[in-house]
């Protein structure tokens, strides 16, 4: 029959249409080139934000989404050459999940089974899961960014952790449509606090379960239902149903366990499924609930004579005592242990009784009457098995501090009886005294009285004098020791003699009007404390700014004293007059004398500067100043002296020779002299500033001015042969420079001709500006001469510009290469001549260009900048909760970004300020930049556990022989227990007492501490 079915099934199965499109994965528009797009095998998308892979072997081989070997590991397909691939959860809190999603072919039909299978491979590079199901909604399932899903998928995995990475695993499950249903969504629809993973599972990754995904198919299946029934179960306690095997499980609590465990009575069902074969089953359980466990009565303490009589439930089972009684009523007359077993349907409960016997209350004694001192303490400390405490003031402690006078009496009763005492304690009281201030004023003369209470005790002062008085009349340190039967006590001040303040205003002033304002200054009058000037000012400096009488007087806290001074304006500024401009001939000197005006002098040159003298003697010509200047203010003038200068010879030219019948003009060429011409045999022969010549001889002029002289000679022949011109082949002319061309020759006449132009001119000197071919003819009456000189073109003068000032950062070597033009040789200030230069240190660059037409220079500075400084932030950070954490970059000259991780990128923060702060935990990464680079470092913010809190619970009563654990359960803090009777300090998580008294317990973590106390 078996066969029969599956065969029908494996029929069916061939002819139902799969309802899930392009389900192998083979249908692609494009071959993928990265992960994150399965978008390219239509019609499947991403369920939420996460973002899906798909792997085809169409790309390159051991690409990262190639075929069988990628990015996650090694895989062949089932079939074909495509699958996808799904991450179904991540390793931490941040809930990222991927789904795969399509649409289907047509909508699912209300009521009818649909059998849905695919298979999924655990990829090498993460480790496995336990959930993984296929959800089926009308539309696309809503989501929230790339969480999971919060949907019940109707097909999910239930059984242990995913992990065949070697093959692939079918997940295959059938389900009762509600109708309409018309998307198909695969992956993990727990939570990350319900998704289970394999802890021991430890890949670089860090992703669980990422999957690969194939052949996904959704047919249409005959349904199959049928009861079972499972007979009814009457137990004591909890009971597992077993419902027998299938290959799913529903109970009527929604759980999909093989079996169910109840603890209530009651009817429960299961629907049991095997593909879409649905049975369905309940069974009816009783719960016996346990009758309630025998309970004897606390442990008691009886005086003698006392007995407890225990009756206990004659219903509830079979009593047996600990001496073989089996009565429910059980009378105590003698101390031991009494253990009761009670026997019923379902269980067996026992319990225990110890009674012990108390005596009354033994006479007991506080001590004897006594004195302390203030401060000290009297610690009375009594056995806690005398019985219940009280003392005078009500407190029930069994020990008592004493430190203040007073009786105190306690009484110690017992359910047996009472027992009393008590003590007087006298308290000696600390010394409490105070001579005054630390320091006080005592005026010169003065005496002072010191009076202290005599009962404090014994005094001894600084002077080895006794008595509670003393007189003060001098400076220096006044102390005092006061001693009594427990206690010395020392207190002393400093007295300070006060003198009077002397002082003087000085004599009366005569100031100018521009003088004001004046300032008094007082401030540093010995022994002043305030100062009171005429016109109410309370100031140690005031200004006077008009003329008047000021007076002050000058206090502190025992004297004041008086001064005035007469203030009146005095006269107006100098008037200096100096002589008019000079004029001296060489050797010369002038006195300048200012005239006799009162005040002081200052003379100034070109060459310095002269004080204190009312007259100044010139050797040198100059301009001269002089300032005078009085109380009332300053006076200047100058004057210039001049130096005629030394004539310089006059030039007659060189010798000449004239033509016969020739004439010559001699001119001595000087201006502003007076002329006095001679011949070397007739004497003096004119004085006009030119002489005719007509006849050889030897000729001189005499020029004087009205200091020097000075006097030249020519020669003068007659020559019957033409002049001779002899001008230069060639000269270079520099690009905006002039040449000078001289003939060289005189007595006679020229004629230029400049070819460029044709221009001519009878200088005997030509200035050209322009190249080219010049031409000069000479005539006397002797003949003509003529000759050509070449002016060339040298080109323009060098020109150079090295740029801008530079900065570098430390380490850089920049090479300067100069704009340029027309050079023909470098000049570097270190005596380079390279055309380039490399610069990496501070300071002046300068390079001189040179060729032929001249010089041109430059000059840069280069400046150094900061070098980017290293950032430390510190270690690592632990913070408590509610705490902030705040670093700070003090590194001056520097941009700053902060950057805090908090492990989800919308609470990720930033800021450019030089604090940041953080309350969690973290990664703060911090970067300081300049124009010469920038600087990293980060500091790890962990956040602690918060500060515990403790509850020992209600106070405690113990037995006698009895110990009482206390265990509060408290993990990762530090534990310190105090019997506060005994002193004894504990540190384990737990304690034992075995007597009466109070436990305080302290607990405490980095971030805090908490206490309590039990009784």
């Amino acid at each position: 029959m078996a066969v029969l079915v599956l065969s029908y099934l494996l029929a069916f199965r061939c002819a139902s249409q799969n309802l899930v499109p392009n389900p192998n994965f083979e249908d692609y528009t494009d071959c993928p080139t990265t992960l994150g797009q399965i978008h390219l095998a239509p019609p499947w998308m991403n369920g939420n934000e996460g973002h899906v892979d798909y792997f085809h072997s169409c790309v390159d081989p051991g690409g990262i989404v190639d075929v069988p070997d990628n990015g996650w590991g090694h895989q062949d397909p089932l079939s074909g050459q495509a699958y996808s691939g799904v991450g179904a959860g991540s390793l931490g809190l941040n809930d990222y999940r991927e789904y795969l999603m399509a649409p289907l072919l047509s909508p699912l039909i209300v009521g009818q089974s649909y059998l849905v299978s695919f298979y999924i491979s655990l990829a090498e590079a993460a480790c496995p899961i336990v959930p993984f199901g296929a959800l089926f909604t009308v539309g696309p399932p809503v989501y929230d960014s790339y969480h999971h899903l919060a949907y019940e998928p109707q097909i999910e995995t239930n059984g242990g952790l995913l992990d065949n990475y070697i093959g692939w695993t079918l997940v295959s499950r059938c389900f009762i449509a509600d109708g309409g249903e018309n998307y198909i969504t695969i992956g993990n629809f727990r939570d990350v606090y319900n998704t289970p993973f394999d802890s021991s599972c430890f890949l670089p990754a860090g992703d669980h379960g990422y999957y690969f995904v194939e052949d996904v198919s959704v047919i249409e299946m005959p349904l199959s239902e049928s009861e079972f029934t499972m007979d009814p179960v009457t137990v004591c306690g909890p009971y597992t149903i077993n419902p027998g095997s299938a290959e799913n499980y529903h109970w009527n609590d929604g759980t999909t366990n093989p079996t169910l465990t109840v603890t209530e009575s009651g009817t429960y069902s299961v629907t049991l499924s095997n593909e879409c074969a649905f049975s369905y089953g309940e069974i009816e359980v009783t719960i016996i609930l346990d009758a309630p466990p025998v309970i004897l009565p606390n442990d008691t303490v009886l005086c003698p004579g006392e007995s407890i009589e225990i009756i206990l439930d004659p219903d509830a089972g079979i009593y047996e005592w600990n001496d073989g009684n089996s009565n429910n009523e059980y009378t105590i007359t003698e101390e031991g242990e009494y253990i009761v077993t009670l026997t019923d349907d379902c269980d067996e409960t026992s319990d225990t009784i110890n009674i012990a016997f108390l005596d009354p209350p033994i006479p007991f004694t506080l001590g004897e009457d006594t004195v302390i001192c203030e401060g000290d303490l009297i610690s009375i400390s009594l056995d806690p098995d005398l019985g219940e405490f009280e003392w005078q003031d009500g407190s029930n402690s069994t020990t008592y501090t004493i430190s203040e006078g007073g009786t105190y009496a306690l009484t110690i009763t017992s359910q047996c009886g009472t027992e009393e005492d008590e003590i007087m304690v006298t308290v000696v009281e600390s010394i409490v005294f105070s001579l005054g201030p630390d320091m006080i004023a005592l005026c010169n003369g003065q005496e002072i009285e010191i009076d202290l209470d005599p009962d404090l005790g014994d005094f001894l002062w600084h002077d080895n004098s006794q008595g509670n008085t003393f007189t003060i009349s001098e400076g220096g340190t006044v102390s005092v020791t006061i001693s009594n039967t427990c206690f010395t006590e020392t207190d002393s001040m400093v007295v300070e003699v006060v003198y009077p303040p002397v002082f003087t205003l000085g004599p009366d002033l005569t100031v100018c009007s521009g003088e004001f304002p004046v300032t008094i200054d007082m401030s540093d009058v010995e022994h002043a404390e305030s100062w009171e000037w005429t016109g109410g000012s309370s100031e140690s400096v005031i200004l006077v700014s008009t003329p008047g009488t000021y007076g002050v007087t000058i206090s502190n806290d025992c004297f004041a004293m008086s001064d005035e001074i007469v203030v009146t304006v005095g006269d107006v500024d100098p008037v200096v007059t100096l002589p008019p401009d000079q004029l001296l001939c060489p050797g010369q000197t002038f006195m300048l004398d200012a005239g006799g005006l009162m005040g002081t002098y200052q003379w100034s040159t070109s060459t310095g500067s002269v004080t204190d003298a009312d007259t100044f003697l010139v050797t040198e010509p100059g301009t001269y100043y002089l300032t005078v200047t009085n109380i009332c203010g300053s006076g200047s003038d100058s004057v210039t002296i001049y130096y005629i200068p030394p004539l310089a010879p006059p030039d007659l030219g060189n010798d000449f020779s004239l033509c016969p019948g020739e004439t010559g003009v001699l001119y001595a060429g000087v201006e502003n002299v007076t002329y006095l011409w001679s011949e070397g045999t007739t004497g003096t022969v004119g004085t006009a500033d030119s002489l005719a010549i007509t006849s050889p001889g030897t000729y001189s002029v005499q020029i004087a001015d009205g200091c020097t002289s000075a006097s030249d000679t020519v020669i003068v022949t007659f020559n019957a042969n033409p002049p001779d011109i002899d001008l230069p082949a060639s000269v270079d002319l520099c690009q905006g420079d002039t040449v000078v061309i001289d003939a060289g020759v005189t007595g006679v006449q020229y004629l230029w001709n400049d070819a460029s132009t044709g221009s001519a001119t009878t200088a005997p000197e030509l200035i050209v500006t322009t190249s080219g071919i010049y031409y000069l003819q000479v005539s006397n009456a002797c003949g003509t001469d003529a000759d050509t000189i070449m002016i060339i073109d040298a080109g323009p003068a060098p020109t150079v510009s090295l740029g801008a000032d530079l900065s570098l950062c430390p380490g850089d070597v920049m090479n300067v290469i100069p704009v340029s033009s027309d050079v023909q040789s470098w000049l570097w200030h270190d005596s380079s001549t390279s055309s380039s230069f490399s610069v990496s240190a501070a300071g002046v660059v300068y390079v001189e260009a040179s060729n032929q037409c001249g010089q041109a220079g430059d000059t840069i500075q280069v400046t150094m900048l900061p070098a980017t400084p290293p950032l430390d932030l510190g270690a690592d950070l632990s913070i408590c909760p509610g705490e902030t954490v705040t670093l700070t970059i003090t590194e001056p000259n520097v941009d700053i970004l902060w950057h805090a991780s908090t492990g989800s990128a919308a609470s990720d923060t930033t800021s450019t300020n030089p604090e940041f702060s953080l309350d969690t935990s973290g990664l703060i990464t911090a970067t300081i930049s300049n124009a010469c680079g920038s600087a990293s470092d980060s500091v790890v913010v962990s956040l602690l556990d918060a500060a515990p809190t403790l509850d020992l619970g209600a106070d405690q009563l113990l037995c006698p022989g009895e110990a009482i654990t206390f265990d509060p359960g408290i993990k990762d803090v530090e534990y310190m227990w105090l019997e506060v009777s005994s002193g004894v300090v504990s540190t384990g998580s737990t304690t034992a007492i075995t007597s009466p008294g109070t436990i305080i317990l302290t607990i405490s973590n980095d971030c805090g501490s908490a206490t309590d106390t039990v009784i």
